[in-house]
């Protein structure tokens, strides 16, 4: 089975051609691959559990994914360092 992997920045969600800052990633993985998401980290795609739960809030398929963070990431917005960059 395979699980669609999309997110990024809203307000940068377009790259521009060249640039070397990537800014979202969109990929199909099969269990067991992985993406590469520069200065962000590895997503790695663990598990995808097919059983939809009709009716059930949040019972659609699910995907496990193990994510290692790339160094320096950091897991928290900041305003301020964001407007400094």
């Amino acid at each position: 089975m395979t699980a669609t992997l999309q997110g990024g920045y809203p307000a940068d969600s377009v790259d521009t051609p060249g640039s070397s800052r990537v800014t979202s990633i969109y990929r199909d993985l099969e269990a067991g691959e992985c993406i590469d998401h520069p200065g962000v980290g590895t997503f790695t795609l663990m598990y995808v559990n097919p059983i939809v739960i009709p009716f059930a809030v949040g019972g659609g398929p699910t995907a496990t994914f193990q994510f290692v963070p790339a160094p320096g990431f950091i897991a928290y917005w900041d305003k301020e360092s964001e407007v400094n960059r």
